[in-house]
């Protein structure tokens, strides 16, 4: 039905077969990787984001051949919207895919294109669509962050692995991620901060709100991203 383009008798399919099968992780892993094909047919890149960034955490509990599928296409999708911090995991997910070989040099090739990419990559211009007093997540690639348009939301956060910064609400917001965020870090956990700051922006809001977000600044992931 995708390939045909008949979008309405595929809702009606994608209706029956939530009803019927997505009772259990595999099955809604499932459905949420065919139903991302659904809107990729259509450029409808919010959903499409939405249900792959579903099927990527479930992507465990697929078949091999679609696990592999779900990894490339995040990958893919990852590296064309500059979330690099991801599209570095993904390669990591794609060399870690029981029954499928990845081979080094492709892994090799892949990360010096993702390095390649992200060093052509300065300012990275992103936007966060928020619901309703939902909780919205966006990873970081660079320290420097601007937003656009976070007036009125309840909650703004830059998280890291080692830290959380509450940042003030209002339509214009700056802020520059420490390089050396915690000067008592042992050696080995300074080393892991270099490696990847594994940051990310956090807003929630009782209205809908489009947030705009330019990252600028040194990068604050590599190749060296610890996949755990």
């Amino acid at each position: 039905m995708l390939q045909a383009k008949e979008f309405k008798k595929a809702e009606q399919a994608f209706a029956e077969l939530y009803k019927d099968h997505t009772k259990n992780t595999s099955e809604q892993a499932l459905f949420v990787w065919l139903k991302s094909q659904y809107y990729y047919h259509q450029q409808q890149w919010f959903g499409f984001n939405e249900q792959l960034s579903v099927a990527y955490l479930l992507r465990a509990k697929l078949p091999t051949n679609i696990q592999y599928l779900v990894a490339k296409s995040a990958l893919q999708w990852y590296s064309f919207k500059g979330d690099f911090n991801l599209a570095y995991n993904a390669i990591y997910a794609l060399d870690n895919i029981e029954g499928k070989q990845f081979s080094e040099e492709n892994k090799l090739a892949t990360i010096k294109q993702i390095d390649d990419l992200l060093a052509r990559t300065p300012q990275i211009n992103s936007q966060i669509n928020v619901s309703k007093d939902k909780l919205s997540y966006l990873s970081l690639s660079r320290g420097s962050i601007k937003t656009e348009g976070a007036s009125d939301v309840s909650k703004l956060q830059i998280r890291c692995a080692d830290q959380v910064i509450d940042l003030e609400a209002s339509e214009s917001v700056n802020y520059i991620i420490d390089e050396q965020s915690r000067a008592e870090q042992s050696r080995a956990e300074q080393s892991r901060a270099e490696q990847s700051r594994r940051c990310g922006l956090l807003v929630k809001s009782a209205n809908p709100a489009e947030i705009k977000v330019k990252q600028t600044g040194y990068a604050i992931v590599n190749s060296k991203y610890d996949a755990s």
